[in-house]
């Protein structure tokens, strides 16, 4: 159910078809090349008129593969964060893979989302992926595909305190990688 990165985002939250948890939550897609410099503006406004942002599987947009630091910016403007289960398991290709595994190391992931689309191509492989994951973050893994998907869906909060705290990757660490 993600929404297409569009200015009008805030002309739409009355649409229960936008939104999730009684309109509290928008999952939001971009453009895999591009990401507007007006989706700050954008997002700021909708974070303004009571609507949390989720930004889906940021890690396929090739800026945050080239700059994953851009993850970090949008928690810090009081975004969620979600990655495609698929891309853990480089079923996205390598760039994704790596991007999804430092997002979700840098406790920077709240959501882990099957993106499944068809039993062909876009398969259910949550299970796979839960269990990749609970060997990077441990049991930090429940909350990816329980708690913060059932807060979400209830309309409740989700604590980004500890991903903010985390802080940006410095560009000597990310040219290690």
């Amino acid at each position: 159910a993600e929404v297409f990165f569009m200015p009008n985002l805030t002309e739409i939250i009355e649409d229960p078809l936008t939104t999730f948890g009684d309109g509290k939550y928008m999952l939001i897609e971009f453009f895999p090349q591009n990401i507007p410099e007006n989706q700050k503006e954008i997002l700021f406004n909708l974070k303004m008129s009571g609507v949390t942002p989720i930004i889906a599987h940021p890690e396929r947009y090739v800026p945050v593969q080239k700059n994953p630091n851009l993850v970090y910016n949008w928690l810090n403007a009081g975004c969620i964060i979600q990655v495609d289960a698929g891309s853990t398991l480089g079923l996205l290709g390598k760039s994704a893979k790596e991007a999804s595994q430092i997002i979700i190391k840098q406790n920077w992931c709240q959501v882990l989302g099957s993106d499944a689309h068809d039993t062909k191509k876009r398969n259910f492989v949550l299970k796979d992926a839960i269990d990749l994951v609970k060997n990077w973050v441990g049991q930090e893994a429940k909350k990816l595909v329980y708690d913060n998907p059932k807060a979400i869906l209830n309309g409740q909060s989700i604590n980004t305190d500890n991903a903010i705290e985390y802080g940006k990757i410095r560009s000597r660490f990310w040219n290690k990688i």
